[in-house]
């Protein structure tokens, strides 16, 4: 399946280019502004785009033909929409902005492949988990011509930087009532297992070089935590995309991979002021061997997926010098 699925009877402005699109947003109806919304880039290249995109819309136009997954979901919510799309970084799921009657109903995100299957499950059984927590509105679910969907509400906020007083609120609520020893730590055997399946000497070496006495706190996970994935609302954040979540997880990964980001992908910050960065934010007596377990986890999930990763092998080179 691909995006043309998705496309209701409009005209579309691809962004950023035709040759690698990201989104797709309808711009011959009156309700441009909310399919604007879908598209939220923090680089100043990505606000400019979008800028120029939105007040002269002359540029990547694809015309859209009516998809059956419009008379899908119309007959689910018995209502009449125009869909945008956003097509996420992996290319294994979309998320298609659903509007009617001037206003964005919700959002669907819909399997496009087979592992898109698997993490569309694996992200609702995140969002049962975290309700209490984080409540998010789901509007329907089920199978789109044998791919897996759901439909939440809009989470009406703003999407920026926080505070790190915030940020620490949010990480306070995410801690769970148990603490394990390094050893026995689930989030620490998992890691040990998928090194040991990975069979990298270099990366089972800096592992078993970690040694951290206290207690580790279990925490939820979000796994991918980056100003991208969370919404302000009302002065509290609201986090969403949670397809890398675990259930078990270890404190200070979600605060490292939010700086991580910024640094790396917004700011292009140089790897020994990352370090630099990151260590400043933790506040605990292991920061370097948290960093580094951070730097491994991520490196299992990117080879998994075939990602580069040379830039989490520099840090840990810088690290472990």
């Amino acid at each position: 399946m691909n995006v043309s699925n998705f496309f209701s009877e409009n005209k579309y402005i691809v962004l950023p280019k035709m040759s690698n699109p990201k989104v797709f947003l309808s711009i011959d109806n009156t309700y441009i502004s909310e399919s604007f919304k879908l598209y939220n880039p923090f680089s100043y290249k990505g606000k400019l785009l979008k800028f120029i995109a939105y007040y002269f819309p002359y540029f990547n136009i694809l015309n859209g033909s009516r998809s059956n997954f419009i008379d899908f979901i119309e007959n689910r919510l018995s209502i009449k929409i125009i869909t945008n799309i956003y097509l996420a970084t992996d290319k294994e799921k979309v998320i298609v902005q659903l509007i009617s009657d001037k206003k964005i109903v919700g959002y669907a995100k819909v399997a496009i492949c087979s592992n898109g299957n698997r993490k569309i499950k694996h992200e609702l059984n995140a969002i049962d988990i975290l309700q209490v927590i984080n409540p998010i509105d789901i509007l329907d679910k089920g199978m789109f011509e044998g791919f897996e969907y759901f439909i939440t509400s809009e989470i009406k906020g703003e999407q920026r930087f926080v505070s790190d007083k915030k940020l620490n609120s949010l990480m306070k609520k995410l801690e769970r009532n148990e603490s394990f020893s390094f050893e026995k730590h689930p989030r620490i055997l998992q890691i040990s297992r998928a090194l040991d399946e990975l069979n990298n000497q270099k990366y089972l070496k800096v592992f078993k070089a970690i040694i951290i006495s206290e207690e580790l706190k279990l925490v939820y996970e979000h796994g991918d935590f980056a100003p991208w994935n969370i919404m302000i609302c009302n002065n509290r954040i609201r986090m969403f995309d949670f397809e890398y979540f675990e259930e078990n997880g270890i404190e200070y990964f979600d605060m490292i991979k939010y700086y991580f980001q910024i640094e790396n992908l917004l700011k292009k910050t140089k790897n020994s002021m990352i370090i630099k960065i990151i260590l400043s934010k933790l506040n605990c007596n292991y920061k370097n061997e948290i960093l580094m377990l951070f730097l491994l986890k991520e490196i299992i999930l990117k080879k998994k997926e075939g990602v580069c990763v040379k830039k989490e092998e520099d840090l840990i080179n810088i690290l472990t010098r």
